[in-house]
């Protein structure tokens, strides 16, 4: 075999190592732009979803909040209101069957509640209730001395309205609500 032979044949398969090398190369860069897209992709798919399940969890949040929040602010002033009638049956306060023991019993299962969902502010708030009403149904004063059951009934009552507010003005905040009184000027 002639020089000029093996001169073609050398150049007919470098031509053909050069276009598959050229193919291969040309793949494996392909290869890497669709791999950097899917990786971007699929991050933009992972933001997009955790955006998604936070906002959702948000919402429950919210949702939740509002449910607990109604019903213990509802009840909050249920029992102050309540209460001056039934501080007096401080010797039933643990028989199931009166009044105090019953609205104390829901009271406190909602504070109870509450506290879990509740923010830092709330959760200061809910837990003077619960000194509140904790105290309810005790008698720390002389029986005999009508002038400091008086003082003691009418401090409980004050504080338990003040509670039931305080309680509102936390959970409006929290709720991103307005004011009461920004309600009742428009």
């Amino acid at each position: 075999m002639t020089a000029a032979l093996w001169t073609t044949i050398g150049v007919s398969f470098l031509g053909v190592v050069g276009t598959l090398a050229a193919a291969l190369l040309t793949q494996r860069q392909a290869n890497r732009l669709e791999t950097r897209r899917w990786e971007y992709e699929s991050a933009k798919d992972a933001a997009a979803d955790a955006r998604q399940r936070e906002g959702d969890h948000d919402r429950w949040l919210r949702d939740k909040r509002h449910e607990i929040y109604g019903d213990l602010i509802r009840e909050s002033s249920k029992f102050a209101s309540n209460l001056l009638p039934l501080i007096d049956m401080s010797d039933r306060i643990f028989d199931p069957e009166s009044d105090l023991y019953q609205i104390r019993h829901r009271y406190f299962e909602l504070q109870y509640r509450a506290s879990f969902l509740a923010g830092e502010e709330m959760q200061r708030t809910i837990r003077q209730a619960s000194d509140i009403t904790e105290d309810c149904g005790h008698a720390p004063y002389d029986e005999n001395n009508a002038l400091e059951k008086s003082e003691f009934e009418s401090r409980m009552v004050k504080e338990a309205f003040m509670i039931s507010r305080a309680l509102e003005v936390c959970a409006r905040a929290e709720l991103n609500l307005p004011a009461r009184r920004q309600l009742e000027k428009e």
